[in-house]
């Protein structure tokens, strides 16, 4: 169990809680429905249990009396795991639309969709987001579009959170999504999967010109042309080790794509016995993409700005060379090594966005 929770919001926790709290269908890593654009990187975090007059509460915080169950606030963050999943459920049952609010083009479900199920997203009377919930399911989409316009106005703060701590927020929001499925439409849960929520429309947009470091894990959203698209990749995301000895076998997260293969087989006690069996592995797809800033965004006489982009799963083959795009992600650094056998690195990081949304220009 301890290995399928590296993810900061399921670390260190017990396993009462992890029965009762956790969907299997999002404990279980190397799964369909794990989201490799949400991955957690491997830094030191923990969660802890705020009670009253407990020396470790963060300022501000309330105490777990106040709350149905314990309240966890993952370390280094003000980010409370009962919290989040109260405040985006009384999002989802609750938002409407106000009276001079008009949907984007792509926020509306089609013609087809109107004829197919009764859906009225326009109805300022009826909750937006539970219809579109409802519309989701009778589609047998695998995806939950969520605008972060609409958080900001329901809970700022909420919404600070999303793009501050993208990595822990999102997959509590995945987690309650599921929850409230399960509660409102039992008769549409379908086994083994589950609906991953994308959020995007971050209102502090920035272009590729004016990323900064500052920006690095949090939530953006950019806009720009596709100028170029990678052949599908297999990335393996859980490795398959057997013992040559004894043929036990064991499995291994890939982390940032390395893999710590075992040393010692626990069934016969042999050291570095181990053979990697790729067809027993688990891989997901993966799509390099580039992205150049647009012209209306670039200086007179400078040379276009570009980015790397990463999609993954679903996300992959959505976009085409020449189409112009606004994606929302997560903006990432990674280590660029001086030699690779060795473990030097170099001071320089080089950084790409890990894709968490599309939205096609009109």
């Amino acid at each position: 169990m301890a290995s399928q929770m590296s993810s900061p919001i399921y670390y260190n926790f017990s396993s009462e809680l992890s029965s009762q709290q956790l969907p299997s269908a999002l404990v279980d890593r190397s799964g369909p429905n794990w989201r490799p654009e949400i991955h957690s990187d491997n830094r030191n975090v923990r969660q802890i249990n705020l009670d009253a007059g407990n020396e470790n509460a963060l300022p501000g915080s309330e105490s777990s009396g106040n709350q149905s169950g314990p309240q966890l606030v993952i370390w280094g963050t003000d980010v409370s795991v009962n919290k989040c999943r109260e405040l985006f459920k009384k999002f989802i049952k609750t938002f409407k639309l106000e009276s001079n609010q008009n949907l984007e083009y792509d926020e509306r479900p089609s013609s087809q969709d109107f004829m197919d199920i009764d859906v009225d997203y326009q109805s300022r009377d009826n909750p937006h987001y539970l219809g579109k919930l409802k519309e989701t399911l009778l589609l047998g989409k695998s995806h939950f579009d969520v605008n972060c316009e609409h958080i900001h106005k329901f809970n700022e703060n909420f919404y600070r959170q999303l793009v501050h701590y993208p990595q822990e927020v999102i997959p509590t929001m995945d987690m309650t999504l599921n929850e409230l499925i399960n509660e409102l439409f039992p008769e549409s849960v379908r086994e083994n999967e589950r609906v991953c929520v994308r959020p995007f429309n971050v209102l502090k947009t920035s272009n590729i010109r004016s990323l900064n470091p500052e920006e690095i894990n949090q939530l953006i959203t950019i806009s720009g042309m596709v100028t170029r698209v990678s052949n599908i990749i297999a990335e393996m995301c859980v490795a398959f080790f057997e013992c040559t000895v004894c043929n036990w076998s064991t499995t291994v997260e890939v982390d940032r794509g390395s893999i710590n293969e075992p040393q010692v087989c626990r069934h016969c006690n042999t050291k570095f016995s181990f053979r990697l069996v790729h067809n027993r592995s688990k891989f997901t797809d993966k799509q390099q993409i580039k992205l150049q800033e647009s012209p209306d965004d670039m200086p007179a006489g400078q040379t276009p700005y570009t980015v790397l982009l990463y999609a993954c799963s679903s996300l992959v083959d959505q976009v085409q060379p020449g189409e112009r795009i606004t994606i929302t992600g997560i903006y990432r650094s990674t280590q660029i090594r001086v030699n690779p056998k060795i473990r030097n690195i170099k001071s320089v990081f080089r950084t790409h966005i890990d894709v968490v949304h599309y939205r096609k220009a009109e």
